[in-house]
Order: C-alpha cells, then structure tokens, then sequence
C-alpha cells in the first residue's frame, strides 16, 4: 500500500481521478461548477482521511464509495480497473439515447452516485443500479424515458417513468443484497423477496387515490449468482403479476479470453449462462 509521499500527482487534485477513471461523468458534470466543487470537496475530505490511514497504521481499508474504487484502481487492482470502465460506459450508453434536457437529470444523478457517501455508509450502488436499469429499458425501442425522480401527490417519488406506446409507467428498481446462507429453502426465499417488496410498494403508494397510476418495481439483487439456481422457480413467481419486472444483477465473469468482465441482465439470463458453461464442462469430461 502506497505511502503518503508515494501518492500519484494525479491525485494530490482528487478531481483527477474523474478525468482518468470515469471520462463521460466527468464530462457530463463538468458544466455545473457547484457540482464539481463538491466532488472537490468531498474527495479532498476523503483522501485526508486514506492518508491518515496509512500514516497511522501502513493500510487503508477501502469501503464501497466510487472514490475507493478509482484509489484501489491507482493499486493496480484489475477488477476496480474493469469496474469502473463498465461503469463509465454504461453512462455512456445512457446518454447517446436521451435528449440534453434528460442529460441533465442523469447528470444530477451520476453526481449523487460520485458524492453520495460518509464515514460509514455509501449509497453508489443504489445509484448506479438505477443507471443500469434505465440504460437497458432503453435498449427496447419501445421504450422512452420520461423523467428522472418522478414525484408523486403523496410526496414520494418513483425513481423514474417511462413511455411505453404514449402510456406513462413509473419504475422504481429496487436493490436488495442477500445472504443465500440465511435462506436455506425455498419458502424462506420467497418470504423474504416478498416481505422487501410489499414494504417497499406500500411505502410508495401510501396515501395516492386508487386505481393507483401503472407502476413497476424491478429488482435488483447483490449476491452470488450462482447459489441463486435452486431458487429460480421464487423468482419467476414474481413476474406474471405485472407490478414485479424481471429479477436483474449485475455479473462479475471471466470471459473465454480470460479477462474479467461484467454485464448487468436478468437473473434468469445469468443463470441460464451458468448452465451452458456447467454442460459444456460436462461435455468435456466425458
């Protein structure tokens, strides 16, 4: 682990690290000088406290911030490398498919995921995982994107609505990270998802007239994918109702190249992945 006089120049401006690691959010935030005082601010603040880190103890134990991963990708850590790449080009993505006004709301909302952190607690994930929600809707043509942080009479807001032939339908992508080992049958799994998610619509749509506007939750789970097989059956239970999307994850993989990749899909899309490589492997040995 580096040395306080060992750090890079490329940081001794902790704004910097935008400029290398995530281009297309640097870019996009570029314009506002109050957010990037901000990110300014906030990254400063954090690199004195990785400094003394080091100085007190000789290492810096990263927690899950965006400021972190671009630290532990100056490390020379490949998979920060990777993931930060898959973040920038997801944002870029994004944006070759949504006008300049909606380039603003997506900026507010990178700048969220970039700065949104304390001492003990980081909120990217749940940003960037409204990011990648939005980015693969729009991948159906069908599809438009609305508005970001749609606010409702009740006072709360749904992360973002869309168009889907003239027909507004609000979407709120959900995260949930999971122990597989604390759910050991699949009764105990189908509890849990379904207890996170009746909480989660009430909380949204206490309080508005009914028939309530058409909305969808979609969740996203954190979590090893693999264990998650045994119980596809659970979540396939959820989606024909209407008011559960597909189950999506994000997906850390080796390619046949050998190169760490990552992919945000369905749960199912992953899984039936798994199953190709396990026949393949199969295959193989006999």
């Amino acid at each position: 682990m580096k040395k306080a006089n060992d750090i890079p120049l490329v940081i001794k401006n902790p704004i910097n690290l935008l400029r290398v690691y995530l281009p297309h959010i640097y870019k996009l935030i570029s314009d506002s000088k109050k957010m990037i005082s901000r990110v300014e601010k906030s990254y400063s603040s954090r690199l004195r406290s990785v400094i003394d880190s080091i100085e007190q103890s000789g290492v810096f134990s990263a927690r899950t911030t965006v400021f972190d991963l671009m630290w532990e990708a100056l490390e020379k850590n490949q998979e920060s490398i990777i993931f930060l790449r898959f973040i920038d080009s997801t944002v870029r993505q994004l944006l070759s498919a949504i006008n300049q006004q909606l380039k603003r709301q997506v900026a507010k909302l990178c700048y969220k995921m970039i700065v949104t952190f304390n001492q003990y607690d980081s909120q990217y994930k749940n940003h960037f995982a409204e990011i990648a929600v939005i980015n693969k809707i729009l991948t159906d043509t069908r599809f438009r994107l609305l508005q970001i942080e749609k606010e409702m009479a009740n006072g709360k807001s749904f992360d973002f609505s869309i168009s889907n032939k003239g027909e507004e339908n609000l979407v709120e992508v959900y995260n949930i990270d999971f122990n597989i080992e604390r759910l050991k049958t699949k009764e105990g799994f189908h509890l849990f998802i379904e207890t996170r998610l009746t909480k989660k619509l009430n909380e949204k749509l206490v309080g508005l007239p009914v028939p309530y506007p058409p909305n969808i939750t979609i969740p996203v789970l954190w979590g090893e994918i693999v264990r998650l097989e045994p119980f596809e059956p659970v979540l396939d239970a959820f989606t024909p109702h209407g008011i559960v999307g597909p189950f999506m994850m994000f997906a850390q993989y080796k390619a046949v190249d050998g190169l760490i990749k990552y992919d945000f899909s369905t749960v199912k899309a992953f899984l039936e992945i798994v199953k190709k490589i396990r026949a393949g492997n199969n295959r193989s040995k006999n």
